[in-house]
């Protein structure tokens, strides 16, 4: 299965950089995408593409926002235990203090899934670790 990956912004660059290298090293990811701009001098994320809006994401692909079911501005209304991962998707991951907000999807059609938690927050590379093993699992795979 070919999927990418769609990073907020991130505030603290070295300590969130270090955590997402971890995540991207291990769940193999076809493209990564920085929603908004950061100064990426090292790390994986150099290589990343900076997009403004996921209005500028492949047209071809499917955008999943993975949002806490309970989320301030966007909320996940499908299960991430009852969802079925699709070929060519990319995965959008909010930033770790606050949510997404409906302006940053712009007009581009989504699917909105949760991690069922009694949390009501994690850090964004918690919540791909989780969705990248579900998508091992699901697929017959522990790792990807």
């Amino acid at each position: 299965m070919k999927h990418s990956i769609c990073i907020t912004y991130l505030k603290d660059v070295d300590d969130c950089c270090r955590h997402w290298n971890y995540i991207l090293k291990h769940y193999a990811q076809e493209e990564i995408y920085i929603l908004g701009s950061a100064p990426w001098e090292a790390h994986i994320l150099k290589e990343a593409k900076h997009i403004v809006s996921l209005d500028e994401l492949p047209a071809d692909q499917k955008v999943v926002v993975m949002a806490p079911q309970n989320g301030k501005y966007i909320q996940g209304e499908i299960s991430l235990h009852d969802y079925k991962h699709e070929d060519n998707t990319i995965y959008v991951f909010g930033p770790d203090i606050t949510n997404l907000t409906e302006d940053q999807l712009g007009e581009r059609e989504v699917t909105k899934v949760y991690i069922p938690t009694d949390r009501s927050e994690f850090y964004s590379w918690v919540a791909a670790a989780i969705t990248f093993y579900d998508i091992g699992v699901k697929n017959g795979r522990t790792s990807t």
